[in-house]
């Protein structure tokens, strides 16, 4: 029987807020909201976020949750952070297609299964509150740490990997690579290589990497880049 999906890939849970302490709004995609009008889906998706609530602490933030009947109005759901997280209210939740990325958040629900394959076709690349160019030695050194994290990050448990590094100037740079768990290895670095292959590129000084802030998220993962710290985990 189909059913209400609920998936949790936390990785903010673990962190403590700290210097950049604002829920920051990377970006959202949204269908059409006239495509969500059934009371159904609207008592689906209030079920599913209660559930998220409940649950958003179990197996290290990972969860998934079952309700609801076959068709158009089933609900599949990852979120992170539910606690943090803006499930839409009035506005995105009559969308049937959400995905949102906030500094501590990231939520997507929709009413097809979208568990175990990463999307392109929709992408997030922006630069955060630094508009800032990066000196060209240290934009080609943070690529060279992100690099190193997208590879990093499939071979982790959590699906996460986090650096920092010195930028020779009395400053650091902090990076952070990560796939939502339900992906298998090979497709966690199969999405994290498209982000540095398609958005990643150095040496004209426009590119998102060639900022001293941005990040860059596709449906299944996403890299931060910041040169403050953003995450602050305990070993």
């Amino acid at each position: 029987m189909s059913s209400i999906m609920i998936f949790l890939s936390l990785f903010l849970l673990f962190f403590r807020h700290c210097n950049a302490d604002d829920n920051f709004l990377w970006g959202s995609s949204c269908s059409h909201p006239s495509e969500a009008k059934s009371s159904t889906w609207t008592t689906n998706l209030n079920n599913l976020f209660s559930a998220l609530e409940t649950n958003v602490t179990l197996n290290n933030g990972y969860c998934k949750a079952e309700a609801g009947e076959n068709g158009p109005d089933k609900v599949n759901s990852f979120n992170t952070n539910s606690s943090s997280c803006d499930d839409g209210g009035g506005g995105r939740r009559r969308n049937r297609r959400v995905m949102v990325y906030q500094r501590w958040c990231v939520m997507r629900y929709s009413n097809e299964s979208f568990f175990g394959v990463w999307e392109k076709s929709i992408h997030i690349v922006t630069s955060n509150r630094s508009f800032s160019k990066e000196q060209p030695a240290v934009a080609a050194k943070g690529r060279m740490m992100m690099m190193g994290l997208a590879a990093a990050a499939p071979g982790e448990g959590l699906m996460f990997a986090k650096a920092e590094m010195e930028d020779a100037m009395g400053g650091k740079r902090y990076g952070l690579a990560q796939c939502t768990r339900d992906l298998v290895k090979s497709d966690c670095r199969d999405c994290l290589e498209h982000l540095l292959k398609e958005y990643g590129s150095i040496g004209t000084g426009a590119t998102v990497v060639e900022k001293r802030s941005w990040g860059m998220f596709v449906e299944g993962c996403f890299m931060l880049y910041d040169d403050i710290p953003f995450t602050a985990i305990d070993e």
